[in-house]
């Protein structure tokens, strides 16, 4: 099977009200993180097999959901061997001057 058969899966057991309820009692709202890079001083913002961007504030950085953190960090850290921290992301909502 492959990535969009599984995806379409997906999509059509989300439609049953068993899938829905069960999700629901048994997750939480997933948490948001950030990928802190020690090593660079900053959140990673973007990053490819050849080169990565780090910014200084959480805010501007890449979000990922739970899960997908740990696959990027995973993968950030094969492809620059740079460590890679999992950060909870908090939004906070700064006012524009």
């Amino acid at each position: 099977m492959n990535r969009t058969q599984r995806r379409a899966l997906a999509r059509i057991e989300s439609r049953t009200p068993e899938a829905r309820n069960e999700k629901q009692s048994h997750r939480l709202t997933p948490q948001v993180c950030t990928l802190w890079v020690p090593d660079a001083g900053g959140y990673l913002a973007e990053f490819s097999a050849k080169s990565f961007r780090v910014v200084e504030v959480a805010e501007l950085a890449r979000l990922y959901v739970e899960d997908e953190a740990t696959s990027a960090a995973l993968a950030f850290r094969e492809m620059t061997g740079l460590r890679v921290a999992i950060r909870p992301y908090h939004c906070h909502h700064h006012t524009q001057h």
